[in-house]
Order: structure tokens, then C-alpha cells, then sequence
């Protein structure tokens, strides 16, 4: 008898996560939508998640293992995706969990509207005095659909906005040939934006279901994590990857939308450099420099009204005034 190709494919990479990653597996097994896979890749870990991974094996046979030598959140996705048998391919992160209809109510819209991606929203839940408060970031249940050059322009729009949903990969539900042979760039950080712009821009129809499904947990390591640390320069490499696509140069309204993100990128940084109490003097110039020769850019934005007069203080000031007044 013939194996049964699975409808979706859950990758989930595995690192030193073992205190959570049972909640995000039974989460995963308990799903409405019965016929999946579910690809666990441990990248490394030093603890005990390479043997819960194998835990799991043991008793549900839609799990395969990858072991494999530390390479990174990239690098574990990407040999997710090398081995991956189903129609759609999904991506859990080991820390976070999903609600039991998730892939069931995604595939039901890919499925009717024959969209090449379908996303939800997510719910934000934070560790607090060992309690979990989860905060819901909309109201209804509102279904969006787009289609050709509206899909890319909606994605622009959503992630100068500071919109998470569109450019994580985990709210997501994709068809396996839409994916194709993209894969994870290794190396940076922010690396689903680019996934998905490079999905995005090849798609004819994108679905996008406004109900919090994914649950994402910040736990207090997450917190201080966004501290500035030289890698956050990669968020000005992904906008120059946007830029390098043909249609920034063919239609103004891409080209508009892709420079307000490269200079929202510029002013998140040197807002990082401030909070983090950051010393080096070169750098922080450059970055208010770049805020000051396109602040115009910036109070268009969809920026609150607190960084509006941050970006109105930094243009007006010497810099010697700017770090008094921001404390610098």
C-alpha cells in the first residue's frame, strides 16, 4: 500500500528549549487536521531537547528527527525544508505553541479561495510571576484576501508598519510549490522577511485570517534580548535586498514604501543604541544623521506620536543638545 502524502508539513527547529518545548509539541499533536508531519530539527542543543525530540519519535509516528551540529535558526528551518513530504509546509518555533484547529482552519482557506499562502494573527504572551497573559492583537475575525501586485504591496505596507504577522513565517501556512527551492538566508537575523518577500512576490493570491491562533511567548531572556547588538545592522541589509528587487526601480509606490522602511530600520537602531546606552560616538552620529536628512520620511510614517517627537528633537538639535536631551 501506497503512503498517504501528508497535507502539511510542521518544522519546528529545536534549540536548548527543553523547559518549553513539550507545550509546543502536544500542541502540534493534538491538531484538528490529523494528517501532517511533524519535522523536529535539534540544532545543537546542550540540553535535554535532543532526547525529548526522540521522546516524541517514540510515540507518535508522524515525527521525524533531524540531529544535527549547531548552524542556526536558518540552518535548522532550511534542513526542515529539505526533507519536508507535504502539500504545505508550516513552521512552529519550539517555544511557542498553536491552537488545536490551527492548520485545519488554515488549510480550509488555502484551500478554498487556492491561495499560495494563508496567514493568521498571533497573541503575545509574556512570562509573569510564572503566570501566562496572553494579549490579543485584534478584535474579529475578518478575512482578507489579496491578489497579484496587491499581495507585495499589502506585505510592504504591514511590515513599515511594525507588522509582525506578516513578516513571521510561524503565522503562516504555505503551499510546498510556492516555496519551491527558497530557502532561509544563514547568517542574520530577520531572515523571514526575506523568506516571505521572496514567496510574496511570486504569489497570485494571499489570504490573510485576523484571529490570534499562534500564541508567542516573550519570556524575560526574549526581553532583554533587544538590547542592540551589532547584529541588528542586518535589518538595514534586508531593506537593501528589498531594494534589489526590479519592481523598487518599476513602481513608485514599492520604491515609496521600501525607502520608509530602510529609514524606520535607521531610527529603530539608533532608538536601540539610546535604550542600550550604546558608546560608540562614530555610529551613533551616522544613524542620527540619516535620521535627520529624512525625518520628513519618518513623521509621514505610522510612528507614535512619542518617536514623531523623538525624530522632531533629533532634527532641530546639535548633536551635542540630542544626546542631553535623549540621554545618550
Amino acid at each position: 500500500m501506497n503512503k498517504i502524502e501528508p497535507i502539511v508539513s510542521v518544522i519546528v527547529p529545536v534549540y536548548n528549549v527543553e523547559l518549553y518545548l513539550k507545550r509546543c509539541l502536544d500542541s502540534i499533536i493534538k491538531q484538528t487536521l490529523a494528517n501532517i508531519e511533524i519535522i523536529l530539527v535539534d540544532d545543537g542543543s546542550t540540553d535535554n531537547s535532543g532526547k525529548i525530540c526522540d521522546e516524541y519519535l517514540r510515540v507518535d509516528s508522524r515525527i521525524k528527527v533531524i540531529h544535527k551540529k549547531n548552524g542556526g535558526l536558518s540552518s535548522a528551518r532550511n534542513a526542515g525544508l529539505d526533507i519536508a513530504s507535504g502539500k504545505c509546509v508550516g513552521f512552529v518555533d519550539s517555544d511557542d505553541w498553536i491552537t488545536d484547529d490551527f492548520y485545519e482552519i488554515l488549510y480550509k482557506l488555502m484551500k478554498k479561495n487556492n491561495a499560495d499562502i494563508v496567514s493568521c494573527d498571533y497573541k503575545i504572551v509574556h512570562n509573569e510571576s510564572k503566570k501566562l497573559h496572553a494579549k490579543k492583537t485584534c478584535k474579529k475575525n475578518v478575512i482578507c484576501l489579496y491578489a497579484d501586485e496587491k499581495i507585495g504591496i499589502q506585505y510592504l505596507k504591514s511590515i513599515t508598519k511594525g507588522g509582525c504577522t506578516d513578516a513571521s513565517c510561524c503565522t503562516k501556512l504555505y503551499k510546498k510549490e510556492a516555496i519551491d527551492k527558497i530557502r532561509f538566508i544563514n547568517g542574520i537575523i530577520y531572515e523571514d522577511f526575506i523568506f516571505n518577500w521572496q514567496i510574496i512576490k511570486k504569489a497570485t493570491k494571499y489570504v490573510k485570517f485576523n484571529n490570534g491562533m499562534y500564541f508567542y511567548y516573550m519570556n524575560n531572556e526574549s526581553i532583554t534580548n533587544d538590547a542592540f547588538n551589532e547584529k541588528n545592522y542586518d535589518l538595514i541589509k534586508v531593506a537593501n535586498m528589498l531594494k534589489d528587487d526590479e519592481r523598487y526601480n518599476q513602481f513608485p509606490l514599492y520604491k515609496y514604501l521600501i525607502d520608509q522602511y530602510e529609514i524606520k530600520c535607521h531610527f529603530s537602531i539608533l532608538i536601540k543604541m539610546i535604550k542600550s546606552k550604546y558608546n560608540d560616538a562614530i555610529k551613533i552620529k551616522d544613524e542620527i544623521e540619516i535620521v535627520k536628512i529624512n525625518y520628513r520620511i519618518l513623521i509621514d510614517s505610522s510612528l507614535s506620536l512619542t518617536r514623531k517627537i523623538v525624530v522632531i528633537i533629533i532634527k532641530l538639535l546639535p548633536i551635542k543638545l540630542i544626546y542631553y536631551y535623549l540621554k545618550i
